[in-house]
């Protein structure tokens, strides 16, 4: 097994389990915590996100050097971009959702403190990381500040990642058998037959 193809199997597990978790926590309200988690876990897997890395806020290794003596500003996750090291600014919220994958809206009141925590330049962007089909009400869309904030379905992106990062297939190899011949004795006989191409 070669080291890309193990890496896109441990991937595409991870993709699957996580999958799995925003399909059983999403039946029922929950503090967001399992979000979070998952959120920080996945985010380098999910290409279209651009993440090389991403922390928990309290694991962010740069959080006092940025922050110090602060444990909550609203920031759930930390993620750096893959294609220039910038930083992206994350809040996770989890809902639950009925039989279509439809969760209630967010209201502004519930990411106010996020919005004014990422509103510096030490973030890239601002995202809204939420585990369904859930929108801002229509104030929240139209009060986000000056610097925009994404919404973004990490169940969506993840069925899509799932799409273009499926398990590595493993081809049956055609075991070459001995033949014994008419004097006796086993000889190994590799010799294609006409026409074929190995």
């Amino acid at each position: 097994m070669t080291p890309n193809a193990g890496h896109r199997d441990a991937a595409s597990k991870r993709i699957s389990a996580a999958l799995a978790e925003i399909g059983e926590e999403s039946q029922r309200q929950t503090d967001g915590k399992w979000l979070e988690r998952l959120t920080a876990d996945c985010a380098p897997l999910i290409a279209e996100w651009d993440v090389d890395r991403a922390w928990l806020w309290r694991d962010w290794p740069d959080r006092e050097t940025h922050y110090p003596a602060t444990p909550d500003i609203g920031v759930d996750v930390v993620a750096k971009r893959r294609s220039d090291g910038r930083l992206v600014a994350i809040q996770c919220k989890s809902r639950k959702l009925d039989g279509q994958g439809r969760g209630a809206d967010i209201a502004k009141k519930e990411f106010d403190s996020f919005l004014a925590a990422s509103a510096d330049d030490l973030w890239a962007e601002r995202w809204l990381v939420v585990n369904g089909a859930v929108q801002l009400s229509g104030n929240a869309g139209k009060t986000v500040g000056q610097k925009s904030v994404t919404l973004v379905n990490a169940e969506a992106d993840l069925r899509k990642q799932q799409e273009i990062t499926p398990p590595r297939q493993r081809r049956r190899r055609r075991r070459i058998q001995p033949r014994l011949h008419a004097g006796g004795g086993d000889q190994d006989e590799r010799q294609a037959p006409a026409g074929a191409c190995w």
